[in-house]
């Protein structure tokens, strides 16, 4: 391990200019959407994929000669090897999220969509077969050294075996899933897009509004959020349809699968624990009123006796300091190569390179992300950088998940790819290691601003999140029990999930209810526990990080691991333990402990009244 005095010294210069590229370069994929290549590609795919069926389809010999399984397997790893990660789809979706209403991309992806889909199903046969192996079988070939490369990807398949159907059902939903999911989900997301609201005399998109919203005076913040909210509720006919299609075909796949809960399917193929993930919620709804003590404190700070909920968004600071993107970078270099010089260096990498598409433009998805890339593919992270401090850290959280993503690609192809429980530690993590750089340069003051902005973070991730998982739990039971709900009802159960974790320091109007329409988080079905859980991990990494600098090579130790290991067994190997349910509870006591500390600082100097 590495001393922290060795690695200040070897620390890489930050003074150096950034040649920074401001939008995707796809062109190492394709040279467009009309590159014949996408099509070339697509059928050399579709052929290794009927190849493997060809050879393995009819023959299942290899159930039981561990020899024959053996060679499946490796033969199962070069599919995923030679098949370059899909690139063509990988490709158009990436397209099609910097320029949504392009019809022609979108057109494209659903056709190669359709015929990846279908070259995917020719090999679903090989994990369903493998799913049936007796468990005194299953249990052999976890413990026989000769399948120890491949032992954690067979014990997922086994774990998750209760829940396969046959393999024609499974090709049928697999088929259909392009229909009811992914193009419904697309037509709200282009509607969206595709709408402006007028704010002195300028049309401004969907995304540009929500962004300016958080920097604007209190009467022209509560304006422009009005106009916003107006303008979800215009469209909210479309969510209702589509929320409704989507949430009823998931209800159905669950009863087919015999999931008992919603949310079941989406824990385990992020290699939770149920139980684990229920303690993890439930003890975080039992505790809002941290929550709601800190936006008392914050309204405090803002001198209000309520807030709205656009002011949850606004900057305690009250500078209207813009940060440049060019500053952004520069910050997180230095954060980042204080930790460790191959963290700035591949800042660097990617800002020089074309892989982030930075600013907000009408067409282009709100949001941000990194994608997880196949080894063959560049990493990209998109971003609707708002010059603010929060965008810096947004950078920083996106960062994570890209410098993730590269020391993961030193894994087998079959373990390239992590659950987003495992993402959401590695991006927290990062933005951990920003905020203590930024942290020491601040005066008395600023400090106690920073150290309720961090903990405002702590309460999006952690609480905010958990809010938006249980208004998921509402939503799904309201559409079982009554087959449909309207897009009223949606809103509603919105407001109060608002209401619950927010507390009466903050105003929620009837109108909040529609920012149902805008969030994506809730098409793809209860993901959002994985931020609380990545929040009160990356607390602990970071605490242990802080005690002692050389942590830094376990930090890197468990980002290597991609998905080699179940989430416990990873964190657990580098001396993190969520099996305990006093685990979670610990972390969000630190919470509060912050919050008491912070609240003390507020009032010693002046920043909110003694009581």
């Amino acid at each position: 391990m590495k001393k922290a005095s060795n690695l200040n010294k070897k620390a890489v210069s930050t003074k150096s200019a950034f040649k920074i590229k401001s939008t995707w370069d796809l062109s190492p994929l394709y040279k467009g959407i009309n590159d014949p290549k996408i099509d070339t590609d697509t059928t050399m795919i579709e052929k290794l994929f009927a190849d493997f069926a060809k050879k393995y389809a009819k023959d299942s010999s290899y159930l039981e000669d561990d020899s024959r399984l053996l060679a499946a397997l490796k033969d199962f790893e070069k599919l995923h090897e030679n098949s370059d990660g899909i690139k063509p789809q990988f490709y158009l979706e990436h397209y099609k999220d910097i320029d949504t209403g392009n019809t022609k991309a979108l057109a494209k992806l659903t056709q190669i969509t359709e015929r990846l889909t279908k070259a995917s199903n020719l090999i679903l046969f090989f994990e369903i077969n493998l799913s049936k192996i007796t468990k005194e079988k299953q249990q052999e070939l976890l413990k026989n050294p000769i399948f120890k490369d491949y032992s954690y990807f067979l014990e997922k398949i086994f774990i998750r075996s209760k829940y396969n159907l046959s393999e024609p059902e499974e090709k049928i939903l697999s088929l259909k899933s392009e229909t009811s999911h992914r193009m419904w989900v697309q037509a709200q997301q282009k509607l969206a897009t595709s709408k402006t609201v007028k704010y002195k005399g300028k049309d401004l998109s969907i995304q540009e509004a929500l962004i300016m919203r958080k920097k604007l005076p209190l009467k022209e913040r509560y304006a422009l959020h009005d106009l916003v909210m107006d303008k979800f509720k215009e469209i909210s006919f479309m969510a209702e349809a589509e929320l409704n299609a989507i949430i009823t075909d998931k209800k159905v796949e669950d009863e087919l699968r015999g999931a008992k809960t919603p949310y079941e399917i989406t824990v385990i193929t992020y290699e939770n624990d149920v139980k684990t993930v229920e303690n993890l919620t439930e003890t975080i709804t039992k505790n809002y009123k941290i929550a709601q003590d800190f936006y008392k404190i914050k309204a405090s700070v803002m001198g209000l006796k309520k807030m709205r909920i656009p002011d949850l968004l606004v900057d305690i600071s009250k500078t209207n300091k813009k940060i440049s993107f060019e500053e952004a970078v520069s910050t997180v270099h230095e954060a980042f190569a204080k930790a460790d010089p191959f963290f700035a260096n591949f800042l660097k990498e990617m800002v020089e390179g074309g892989n982030i598409d930075i600013y907000s433009r009408k067409g282009k998805r709100g949001g941000a992300y990194c994608t997880s890339s196949p080894k063959s593919a560049p990493i990209y992270i998109l971003l609707n950088f708002d010059e603010t401090a929060d965008g810096v850290m947004v950078l920083a959280h996106e960062m994570g998940h890209a410098i993730h993503t590269k020391l993961a690609f030193s894994q087998p192809e079959l373990y390239v790819n992590y659950p987003i429980s495992i993402a959401e530690v590695a991006s927290t993590f990062f933005e951990h290691i920003v905020f203590a750089h930024t942290y020491e340069k601040l005066s008395e003051e600023e400090k106690v601003i920073a150290l309720l902005t961090q903990i405002e973070d702590s309460i999006g991730l952690m609480f905010r999140q958990t809010q938006f998982f249980n208004f998921e739990k509402d939503l799904h039971k309201a559409i079982k029990e009554k087959g449909s709900i309207s897009k009223e009802e949606m809103a509603a159960l919105y407001v109060k999930n608002a209401k619950a974790t927010n507390g009466p320091a903050v105003e929620v109007i009837d109108t909040d209810g529609y920012a149902f329409t805008n969030v994506p988080h809730f098409r793809y079905f209860f993901y959002v526990y994985s931020y609380a859980y990545g929040q009160i991990i990356s607390k602990a990494l970071y605490a242990k990080y802080k005690e002692d600098p050389s942590f830094i090579e376990k930090v890197k130790q468990f980002l290597s691991y991609g998905g080699s290991m179940s989430p416990y067994e990873i964190f657990k190997s580098i001396g993190i333990d969520t099996s305990k349910p006093e685990f979670f509870e610990s972390g969000i006591n630190q919470i509060r402990e912050e919050l008491n500390v912070a609240t003390k600082l507020a009032k010693k100097i002046g920043l909110i009244g003694k009581k």
